[in-house]
């Protein structure tokens, strides 16, 4: 029960520190946070050439996701510590899966979002500097409303709407079901390393 139970607080933890989560809670689209959002514009390129376009955080490096595939002796051991292990590498893979699961049935929608997380990611920053006339009682001339936020504005838009696919079209819930499925088979088959059975073992040794 105990080992379910970090399960749980494991996954709970990389969902609340999701990107768009993060973005959303902790920032204001002003002038005055416009190195936030930079910096989080930043993260989520690292997280994206990572492996994790989702926003959500790698519990490991996919190089060692498939690796050592062999029957559990204890499966109801080694379930529940690869979830725990691998819990972004498991969340990723379920949202992967539903996305691209849902592109079939919406491929407008999922077009328009890869399209702006792409921009938003890679264009170069002048191509985010909007200015517009002023009327002439707030001062006349132009004003920039662009820039940092208006690139954070969007990779938030390409995040909102992939979720959308994933959780409200029913190829992507279908798709969910998939990749729960393949969690599932991974953490089954999945060998844990010696260090993390010796450090199970010296857990529930103290507990």
């Amino acid at each position: 029960m105990a080992a379910w139970l970090e399960v749980a607080i494991t996954w709970r933890e990389k969902l609340l520190s999701c990107w768009l989560f993060r973005t959303v809670s902790e920032s204001k689209l002003d002038d005055d946070d416009e190195g936030i959002l930079e910096q989080r514009c930043a993260q989520l390129l690292q997280l994206t050439l990572e492996g994790a376009p989702f926003g959500i955080s790698l519990s490991q490096p996919w190089t060692d996701f498939a690796r050592d595939l062999r029957r559990p002796d204890h499966p109801t051991q080694r379930v529940p510590s690869n979830l725990t292990r691998f819990a972004g590498n498991y969340i990723n893979l379920i949202l992967c899966s539903a996305l691209l699961r849902s592109a079939t049935a919406w491929p407008i929608l999922f077009s328009i979002c890869v399209a702006a997380e792409i921009v938003a990611l890679f264009a170069p920053p002048e191509m985010f500097d909007v200015h517009i006339m002023q009327f002439k009682s707030a001062g006349g001339g132009f004003r920039s409303i662009g820039g940092t936020w208006l690139r954070c504005l969007l990779a938030a838009f390409a995040q909102v709407g992939s979720l959308c696919s994933c959780f409200f079209c029913h190829h992507g819930q279908r798709g969910l079901l998939l990749g729960t499925l393949l969690v599932l088979v991974h953490a089954f088959f999945r060998a844990r390393p010696w260090t993390v059975m010796a450090k199970e073992g010296l857990k529930s040794k103290l507990s």
